[in-house]
């Protein structure tokens, strides 16, 4: 079974994450993992919910490749996302999308960031 690895973004920012999708090996790209992510929207359920939610979208994940979007370093469920990952010793990065002008979160500036290269962003997971 190929590496999980989990695509953090703004729910919003679905169309971002499409694109991102798509690199992977079973959309027909070259990254050699399987994209995973909170399927649906959980923003008008409880805050915990969407916790357990993200936690268990988050398990058997090796990784997260977070795509910020426009306004992605004020979005709470981006932090906390990262943060979960990072207390569970998970590798994280940020992948900076042509199309958006935001970052990520402050304190998370201290990710590696990626360019929108599916080259550099397959080696960069395979390492996980």
């Amino acid at each position: 079974m190929a590496k999980k690895i989990f695509l953090s973004f703004r729910y919003k920012d679905a169309t971002l994450r499409g694109d991102l999708q798509g690199l992977f090996k079973a959309n027909g790209g070259t990254i050699e993992a399987t994209p995973v992510y909170c399927k649906r929207d959980e923003s008008a359920t409880t805050e915990a919910a969407i916790k357990s939610a993200i936690k268990q979208s988050l398990q058997g994940c090796r990784g997260l490749l977070m795509v910020p979007g426009d306004d992605g370093h004020s979005a709470p469920w981006i932090k906390y996302e990262v943060s979960v990952a990072l207390s569970d010793g998970l590798p994280c990065a940020v992948v900076d999308h042509p199309l958006a002008r935001g970052g990520p979160p402050a304190e998370h500036h201290h990710l590696p960031r990626l360019r929108w290269d599916k080259k550099e962003i397959a080696e960069h997971v395979r390492s996980w």
